[in-house]
């Protein structure tokens, strides 16, 4: 069973609100998402919030989109943010797992560096583009290959539209 929530208006939602969907969702956690995370998908805007694990001392939340993970501990009332879930798996003493739940891996990321939007492609062949906001086209140039850049173009070109779709969440382009 899935335990997510997806909005394309985080930014307009009172906490009152958020807080009432995250008991709606995940009440029966042992913890729930904090401030920090909150503010997260406000900046965000459009976003997917997944329970990936709900643990004795602390519950694990991931937001799809920038494929990153929380921790929310009860111990220190504190949150780690990861790229992998090694990481907070691996921790002394163990923080037994109570229940996991089902998260597809995410096949794009969103990253914002300065003034710059990138969208990687995180499945084969992974790939690093660069949204054209200047034109506001549907324009989506990739500017690294990090496997191997395949040779038919047809593909290259079905990529890049898939990755334009997946950005289309966050920039809007017109035409």
């Amino acid at each position: 069973m899935k335990k997510e929530i997806f909005r394309s208006d985080w930014h307009q939602l009172t906490e009152n609100r958020i807080k009432g969907l995250f008991n709606e969702i995940f009440g029966d956690n042992k913890l729930q998402p904090n401030k920090s995370i909150v503010h997260k998908l406000k900046e965000l805007r459009v976003a997917t919030l997944e329970c990936v694990e709900n643990r004795e001392n602390s519950t694990i939340y991931r937001i799809k989109q920038i494929d990153k993970e929380y921790q929310v501990s009860k111990e220190t009332k504190s949150i780690m943010v990861s790229d992998d879930i090694p990481e907070y798996s691996n921790k002394k003493p163990p923080d037994r797992v109570i229940s996991s739940f089902e998260i597809k891996p995410a096949v794009h990321k969103y990253i914002t560096e300065g003034e710059q939007i990138y969208i990687e492609r995180l499945k084969y062949p992974r790939f690093r583009a660069v949204i054209n906001k200047i034109s506001r086209q549907k324009s989506l140039y990739i500017t690294e290959w990090i496997d191997p850049e395949p040779v038919d173009p047809v593909q290259v070109s079905s990529l890049l539209k898939k990755a334009e779709k997946f950005a289309s969440s966050y920039v809007k382009f017109d035409g």
